[in-house]
């Protein structure tokens, strides 16, 4: 029963793009600070809808050097390019973090999270928030 009116409670919540640009907006994050410049953008022309914020504490992939980076033979770039160090260390944990933080706040299952190679977080929703998305 508990379950059920959980359930019906979730399809009733509705909310707003705008609600959606508010939260990351004021987002703080442990992984990448505080959010900046967080924006909506409309599906058009191959692109589908989504939000980006850049965390204050951004890293990018092709400048990261993780704490457990090792040189070997393996490595194709020289300036330090570390990419399992930077998907262990920051695109991760980011991702999580920020999803944990929007199921908090608008229910679970509304967005996928990925966080690209720039360091920014990009926030899409899904089916199920298309339809309570106003």
């Amino acid at each position: 029963m508990k379950k059920l009116i959980q359930s019906l409670e979730e399809a009733t919540k509705s909310f707003t793009k705008d609600d959606v640009t508010s939260f990351l907006s004021r987002m703080r994050t442990r992984t990448g600070g505080s959010m900046r410049d967080a924006t909506h953008e409309e599906a058009a022309r191959g692109w589908y809808e989504h939000w980006s914020a850049e965390p204050q504490d951004r890293q990018r992939l092709d400048h990261y050097v993780g704490s457990d980076h090792g040189w070997d033979d393996d490595d194709e770039d020289g300036d330090g390019w570390d990419e399992e160090g930077w998907e262990d260390e920051y695109a991760g944990p980011l991702a999580s973090e920020v999803k944990k933080k929007l199921e908090s706040q608008f229910g679970k299952g509304m967005f996928t999270v990925d966080v690209g190679e720039k360091g920014h977080v990009m926030v899409s929703p899904t089916k199920k928030a298309e339809k309570v998305l106003r």
